[in-house]
């Protein structure tokens, strides 16, 4: 608790000072000469600097509420917001007149902190506030300078950036070193992303999409990608990095160091966009067997264990993979994403199999039967006898019945990416029985005997007529 104290005494303290020594500014709206308006001390006083005067003349003070911590445009209104850390509220300022307008009441230690100051959201009008001391984030309606919503956030939250490709706040809260995202459309916190210790300072880059945070006791920048709000990337810089502004002229991001009395300047086109590979291996294929890949509208085929797509920006991207014939890839489709890292997506093939059916005809309920195929037996007293092989031509045969014959009692089936039937046909063996040579020998005594007999019929009668 100490610690925390203490750390609460000098974020409070450096809030002053911060904006005391850097003169922390904005574009104040009106016609005639370009104007800036700055935190000009402790004691509630906000400076008008001519910006386009080479000596940098002050031509007016307004007089705020207590220690003007951060200050943010409305380009829609033309007002200027003031967050007064030490009153509590935010000091409405009309750019025309350079007069305060109206004071909105705030939770506990406002601080307003943004790209160039801005914290505004130009898709609904409204300036997000957040609250330092009391852990959530006030909704002004810039069209009726009242507070709309207040929005829970984590602990101690102190920069606000608005990202104009997708409607987001991004908010850093002190702790637990995190990124609270607010759905401008609904003013809700739809992600917390985890980044440096102490994050504070936030900008947003409209050439790439990216969210910067100065992580101050990290001593780098976490960036964040708007599509996906992940951390693609981290960037050293000087010790205590604190404020971050991003310059559209150049595309050059600056970040104040605090410990290291320098600013670092970050060339966001080289050193935040980060690429990696995306990898695929597969499992289950005979070695040397084709398959391929197709990954972001891009195909590539191997045939070895691997396909590889390199220089892969962060983002989710979707894929599809073909497998060779006879086989089924899982996953077969889905989505990768690509954040901080290189990705390796694992493939397993498995080999697809088909039914072979034979079924019989012509044999009693119950007789038992087999085929052979591939040179495998199986039996049955059904019937019908499968099989299950994948693609390729089998050799079969059929065990022979007694007392039947078989319609084809060999042959060969092939198989191709289908279900086979084949069909077997068993008949009834009517037998006949040829004659013995006892047989023959019985007929022949058997002809003698009745022509002999006959023989002497005749013989008989010619006798008596004589």
């Amino acid at each position: 608790m100490a610690k925390r104290s203490q750390l609460m005494k000098m974020v409070a303290v450096s809030i002053v000072l911060l904006f005391l020594v850097s003169g922390f500014s904005v574009m104040a709206h009106g016609s005639g000469s370009e104007k800036s308006i700055s935190s000009g001390d402790k004691s509630g006083n906000i400076s008008i600097t001519n910006s386009r005067i080479a000596t940098g003349k002050n031509i007016g003070n307004i007089t705020v509420g207590s220690a003007p911590a951060g200050v943010a445009y409305d380009s829609s209104n033309g007002y200027v917001y003031v967050a007064n850390s030490a009153s509590d509220t935010v000091s409405v300022i009309n750019g025309a007149t350079n007069t305060v307008i109206a004071s909105i009441a705030v939770g506990s230690g406002p601080v307003i902190v943004g790209p160039a100051g801005v914290a505004y959201d130009s898709s609904n009008g409204y300036v997000y506030v957040a609250n330092f001391a009391s852990d959530y984030v006030s909704v002004i309606n810039g069209a009726t300078n009242t507070v709309i919503a207040s929005i829970a956030v984590g602990a101690q939250p102190w920069g606000v950036a608005y990202d104009s490709s997708n409607g987001y706040l991004y908010v850093t809260t002190y702790y637990p070193d995190y990124v609270s995202v607010i759905n401008g459309a609904t003013n809700t916190v739809i992600a917390s992303i985890a980044v440096g210790a102490q994050p504070w300072g936030v900008a947003y880059d409209p050439s790439n999409g990216y969210v910067y945070v100065a992580n101050f006791l990290s001593d780098n920048v976490s960036v964040i990608n708007g599509a996906t709000n992940t951390v693609i990337a981290s960037i050293a810089v000087g010790s205590g990095p604190w404020g971050v502004a991003y310059d559209p002229s150049n595309g050059y991001l600056y970040v104040t160091n605090y410990y290291s009395g320098t600013v670092s300047i970050i060339s966001t086109s080289t050193q935040a966009i980060k690429k990696y590979s995306v990898t695929f291996t597969e499992s289950g294929l005979p070695t040397g067997t084709s398959w391929s890949v197709t990954f972001n509208g891009q195909t590539e085929s191997s045939t070895g264990s691997s396909i590889t797509f390199p220089s892969i920006s962060p983002g989710t991207y979707n894929y599809t993979v073909t497998a060779p014939g006879g086989y089924s890839a899982s996953p077969s489709i889905g989505s990768v994403t690509v954040s901080t890292s290189n990705v390796t997506v694992a493939i397993a093939f498995s080999q697809q199999t088909y039914s072979v059916t034979f079924t019989e005809t012509g044999l009693p309920s119950g007789t038992q039967w087999s085929v052979t195929l591939n040179g495998k037996t199986e039996t049955s007293t059904t019937n019908t006898i499968s099989f299950v092989e994948p693609n390729g031509t089998y050799s079969f045969t059929i065990a022979s019945i007694n007392g039947y014959s078989v319609s084809q009692s060999s042959g060969s089936i092939t198989v191709n990416g289908t279900n086979i039937s084949q069909n077997i046909t068993f008949k009834p063996v009517t037998t006949t029985t040829s004659p013995s040579s006892n047989d023959y020998l019985i007929y022949i005594i058997t002809a003698i005997v009745v022509i002999a007999a006959a023989i002497g019929a005749v013989v008989a009668m010619g006798r008596k007529k004589k």
